[in-house]
């Protein structure tokens, strides 16, 4: 009886050593079968890299570059503005300034004349003469309002 049951557990021993070297068999090949897969994607990914990622790379950075020259250009070309608005002020400013003393100059002339007028005509019509006295009056106006715009 003993050697029926050694058969036995023989036999078992056997499918169980049968069955561990299919199994080792099957993660040995799993195992390659991973690494090839793990190449081929590596491989795939260069692929796309080289051959869509790449030029989108060296499109960008030439957009990038182009942006980079127009910006700059754009600052140039506001700096410029920026340099003419103020020498454009300044002349203006220059104009203004000369433009009121000459204003202001020709009013204390034209009031000066208005009251050597009035003066001349209070002289020859007598200081009595109401009309003389209210043209000395507004002579005298003007010639202070010239004063004060300059």
């Amino acid at each position: 009886m003993q050697i029926q049951q050694l058969d036995t557990t023989n036999l078992f021993l056997g499918i169980m050593a049968v069955v561990g070297a299919l199994q080792s068999l099957t993660f040995l090949w799993a195992g390659f079968w991973l690494l090839r897969a793990i190449k081929d994607l590596k491989h795939a990914l260069a692929m796309f890299e080289m051959h869509r990622v790449a030029p989108l790379q060296a499109e960008m950075l030439t957009i990038a570059h182009e942006v980079r020259s127009m910006a700059g250009h754009a600052d140039g070309v506001a700096a410029e503005v920026e340099r003419t608005t103020r020498r454009a002020l300044r002349t203006i400013d220059s104009v203004n300034e000369g433009l009121g003393t000459a204003v202001g100059r020709s009013l204390n002339e034209v009031n000066a004349v208005g009251s050597g007028v009035a003066r001349a005509i209070g002289t020859l019509f007598g200081s009595s003469s109401r009309r003389p006295a209210r043209l000395l009056a507004t002579a005298d106006r003007g010639a202070s309002a010239a004063r004060e715009m300059t």
